[in-house]
């Protein structure tokens, strides 16, 4: 009887900890499950909320408005005036007092929505939108480019926080962002035949690729002759440090370049 009640025991301390052992498991793969679910989407509704603050910052730079506002909703996120993309054109025929190529250079501050926990980012760098992920980024919404043998556009939104705003909020709070013009002009209006034009993109090295394919893209589809299949518009070099370097080549009959300036407030 002893021998019996001991065994009995012993499978009851063995099943109960079979049970404990299982309910554990079950509990931290449901609560990292249901995490990876509330932020895929926390980052569906930043998402969201880009695309409404991409065609107000159009207004500003298409229409002439002379200031937007756009509320994101945070809840456990983080928004972020982030690290400069810098991006830089030379045209062949438009030289400095010295004889060299005159570079246009403009340095804007990309507007990051992340969560606090996972990977994904949804970014809006120079008028594009682009998500990143796990497996890489994607172009969500396109940036103000026209690319075509005939004529070529190229549009800077430059954006810079004023110097009163703090570059990044977290939280559960809802951010109002103030976007203000404060001046655009046409750097460059160049309507002489076979224009060489160079543009060089320096960001991170994900966002990168997207750039790349994009501009690739533009010119296969607007069937000009820089892309012949073996030689594309675009190649990216990897500079170190987590970003990359996107130089691009165009010839079109027509180039122009324009640029707007924009302060950038977030106010919580």
């Amino acid at each position: 009887m002893r021998d019996r009640g001991v065994s009995e025991v012993v499978s009851f301390v063995l099943v109960f900890g079979l049970v404990v052992s299982s309910l554990g498991v079950v509990y931290v793969s449901g609560f990292s499950g249901l995490e990876d679910a509330r932020d895929a989407e926390r980052i569906n509704n930043g998402e969201r909320a880009f695309d409404v603050l991409a065609d107000n910052v159009a207004d500003i730079y298409n229409e002439g408005a002379p200031s937007r506002k756009t509320e994101v909703k945070l809840a456990d996120a983080q928004l972020t005036l982030a690290e400069p993309t810098s991006f830089r054109v030379t045209v062949d025929d438009i030289e400095d007092a010295s004889g060299n190529d005159t570079v246009f250079r403009s340095e804007t501050r990309p507007l990051v929505f992340s969560t606090n926990n996972g990977p994904s980012r949804i970014v809006y760098e120079n008028g594009a939108i682009i998500r990143s992920d796990r497996g890489g980024a994607i172009l969500q919404k396109a940036p103000p480019l026209l690319i075509s043998e005939e004529q070529t556009v190229i549009g800077y939104v430059v954006m810079s926080p004023t110097s009163d705003t703090t570059t990044a909020v977290s939280g559960d709070a809802t951010v109002l962002v103030r976007t203000v013009r404060v001046g655009q002009s046409t750097l460059v209006q160049d309507r002489d035949n076979d224009v060489n034009v160079t543009l060089t993109i320096e960001t991170t090295t994900a966002r990168a690729a997207v750039w790349e394919k994009y501009v690739n893209e533009r010119a296969d589809w607007a069937g000009s002759d820089w892309d012949d299949g073996d030689n594309v518009p675009c190649e990216t070099t990897d500079i170190g440090g987590g970003r990359s370097e996107v130089v691009c080549t165009f010839g079109p009959d027509e180039f122009y370049l324009t640029s707007t300036g924009i302060e950038t407030q977030l106010v919580s």
